[in-house]
């Protein structure tokens, strides 16, 4: 089930006698992502908890445009000190500046991979290979297809909650992508609690400031995704847009408003 609130959003599972809840918000230019495990069965369980997301350090449109043009001129590596993954553009042209994106975990010791080649294998996205039997690689550097994965060994009692939390963000360039790491680094339990009811307090002010409903600004939010992040259009998909309005542009957001009789 999916729960969400101002600021964010919480999804719950079970299955095999093992429940999560996952929280999901943002860190200023960051977003965390909060997974609590409870073993609700009555032997000992040992998982692999894995976060992973695609690198593109550029605007949605000329990264969808041609994804594999815009990785390879990203480099990623990984810090000793956080354990962060970072990812930085190289062959900058002078005066030109892009964001840096680093991806962490509150734990001590991680597993790591920035190959998405390595990562999701034969199996794809439904079913990567890293995770059916294979393992992460540790592989940085100028990477074909630059990806982030992280993946924390979580072992459960009979009765146990564990949380771990996973962070991915941007800064400005990447010695303030290391800064910002390294601060997040530093939180504990407390220090996350707070963040999560800042950012729901923060997002709460920004809807009532607007004097929209709660539940229209959530409607409102699912349109704007859709124009700012367009998701590509999968193999068979019913129709374009330039097939369903003709002469519509195919470089430019739109909403199409069926009208009934």
């Amino acid at each position: 089930s999916a729960e969400f609130w101002p600021g964010g959003a919480t999804i719950r599972n079970l299955q095999n006698e093992l429940a999560s809840e996952t929280k999901i918000w943002t860190q200023g230019l960051a977003q965390v992502q909060e997974v609590t495990l409870t073993n609700k069965s009555s032997r000992p369980r040992s998982l692999r908890v894995t976060s992973f997301s695609d690198v593109a350090l550029h605007s949605a449109r000329a990264y969808w445009a041609h994804p594999a043009y815009q990785k390879l001129s990203i480099e990623t590596r990984r810090d000793a000190g956080t354990g962060a993954l970072l990812a930085e553009r190289r062959g900058h042209a002078p005066g030109e500046s892009w964001p840096a994106a680093f991806y962490l975990t509150d734990g001590a010791e991680a597993g790591y991979e920035t190959s998405r080649e390595r990562f999701l294998g034969k199996g794809g996205y439904a079913s990567p290979d890293s995770l059916t039997g294979g393992s992460l690689t540790g592989l940085t550097g100028a990477v074909i297809e630059p990806a982030a994965a992280l993946q924390r060994a979580v072992a459960l009692e009979p009765g146990q909650t564990v949380t771990v939390r996973f962070v991915a963000g941007l800064a400005e360039n990447g010695p303030q992508a290391l800064e910002e790491a390294l601060r997040l680094k530093s939180f504990g339990p407390r220090e996350w609690t707070r963040a999560r009811a800042r950012a729901r307090r923060e997002a709460l002010e920004e809807i009532r400031a607007s004097g929209i409903s709660l539940r229209r600004h959530q409607e409102l939010e699912a349109v704007r995704s859709q124009l700012l992040f367009p998701r590509p259009r999968p193999s068979g998909a019913s129709k374009t847009l330039a097939e369903l309005v003709p002469g519509a542009r195919r470089d430019a957001p739109a909403i199409v408003y069926r009208l009934g009789s």
